[in-house]
């Protein structure tokens, strides 16, 4: 063999590895491309999937929270009704008032006051008779 045929061989099995190596890079780089696209589609997946269940819960508290207030109302209304089937008919309203010191000063008060003019009436009433 001479040098030009052995030299051309040599070139020629040199193309052949380098477009091999290229071919085996392009396949490389299209796997990895790969891999990366189903990795964000999974990662997009996942975080559509986790707004998804934080919507399904907040729409079920909600919900709860609805049917809590729902079932508060029907309550008060029950109650109501048998308030007035209570007075007669009359409804008066139920005032939930929280009552400070002074009024709290007064209510005894006053109490004290009809205590003190319940004993006097009966000293009367025992006085006449």
């Amino acid at each position: 063999m001479d040098a030009d045929k052995h030299q051309e061989l040599l070139d020629k099995y040199q193309r052949g590895l380098d477009n091999y190596e290229h071919l085996n890079q392009a396949k490389h780089l299209k796997h990895a491309q790969d891999l990366k696209a189903r990795l964000a589609a999974r990662r997009t997946r996942r975080a559509a999937e986790i707004q998804r269940s934080e919507e399904e819960k907040l729409l079920l508290k909600k919900r709860e929270e609805e049917e809590r207030m729902i079932r508060e109302m029907e309550e008060k209304r029950r109650e109501e009704e048998k308030r007035k089937e209570e007075d007669g008919g009359i409804m008066i309203p139920h005032i939930n008032i929280t009552e400070g010191h002074e009024v709290q000063a007064l209510a005894r008060e006053q109490e004290r006051q009809q205590a003190e003019n319940e004993t006097e009436k009966l000293a009367e009433v025992e006085r006449l008779n």
